[in-house]
């Protein structure tokens, strides 16, 4: 889950999305970009 906040389809960091993230802290990856993008 934090990987997921470094990745490149994140390129603001950890604080622009880390809402998103822990909204969505139940799914895989795909979901999190999914839910990101």
């Amino acid at each position: 889950l934090i990987q997921a906040t470094q990745n490149p389809w994140n390129p603001k960091g950890i604080g622009a999305c880390e809402n998103v993230v822990w909204l969505v802290s139940g799914t895989d990856e795909a979901g999190v970009k999914d839910a990101i993008i």
